[in-house]
């Protein structure tokens, strides 16, 4: 569960408060509207937040794997190189992630250890995926729970791979009239470099089946968006002829959203669906948190 948050934090809150040049930090990063450096404090010209940002790019390395008594955890999925002891001996083993997660699904770990030993591996399983494929040496797994680890133990040699497939499909998140689009842990929103209508319109995503949603390629993505996708929906207050007709609409990552910190990249996450007390089918979400 903490490591699920640390990622969601880490993606999102801490990548959106990064400036696209890496030069500062924002001290306000709103789910809609422009991001800020904030003021100067204690009469330097720099802020708390400045200071503290490049910290959380220290500190999130020291959780990708852990080690317990008899058992290694992997926490979060990145493209890394993680040198630990095994549990329990002062052998070393060496973890080795090729991914291009979170902008895809597949994560695949090569095991490495200095010689080959019986213990514990553990794979966070993210409560977001429920539909996960785990590979050992190409043999699927069975029995994976969302929101916990997966458990494997078995004699583990050099040449070991792992193969994970993590469930990528568009989710709908509905709170208090209003909509947002995510994909694993990646928030989405929209930004007017899209081009593509007024963000603040009231709308409805189309589509949505058990809370999911299909996701389309983005066309026209900035130099600067990390990860692009559109959805269709329905735009405006009403969902009558021409103005009811449903579109693709170009969403971005969070982190990328509004990252010029100026008008230019005017964001929005959460958007307020239409008051409709008809029978409508866009509303029909049967959501899943």
């Amino acid at each position: 569960k903490y490591a699920d948050w640390l990622e969601l934090g880490v993606y999102n809150a801490l990548l959106g408060a990064l400036k696209a040049d890496g030069s500062y930090f924002a001290k306000y990063t709103p789910l809609e509207g422009v991001r800020f450096q904030g003021e100067d404090q204690c009469g330097m010209t720099i802020n708390c937040c400045a200071a503290n940002g490049p910290r959380g790019f220290v500190a999130v390395p020291e959780s990708i794997v852990m080690r317990g008594e008899d058992a290694l955890y992997v926490n979060l999925y990145a493209e890394s190189t993680v040198k630990t002891s095994l549990p329990g001996s002062n052998r070393t083993i060496t973890l080795t992630q090729k991914t291009a997660y979170p902008d895809n699904a597949a994560v695949t770990i090569t095991v490495a250890p200095e010689a080959a030993a019986e213990f514990t591996r553990n794979l966070r399983i993210p409560g977001w995926s429920r539909e996960t494929v785990i590979k050992i040496n190409g043999e699927a797994l069975s029995d994976i729970t969302p929101g916990i680890f997966k458990a494997v133990r078995r004699t583990w040699k050099a040449g070991d791979t792992i193969e994970a497939a993590f469930d990528f499909r568009g989710r709908v998140l509905a709170e208090n009239n209003h909509v947002a689009l995510m994909r694993g842990p990646i928030v989405f929103a929209r930004d007017v470099r899209f081009n593509d209508g007024n963000i603040d319109r009231a709308g409805d995503f189309v589509g949505v089946e058990n809370g999911y949603i299909a996701l389309k390629p983005a066309t026209g993505k900035p130099d600067s968006v990390w990860m692009a996708v559109a959805v269709d929906m329905v735009q405006g207050t009403t969902h009558e002829g021409e103005e009811g007709k449903a579109r693709p609409i170009q969403f971005c990552d969070f982190a990328s959203a509004g990252n010029t910190w100026d008008l230019s990249s005017y964001y929005r996450v959460w958007i307020r669906q239409v008051l409709n007390v008809t029978n409508s089918p866009y509303r029909s979400y049967n959501v899943t948190p």
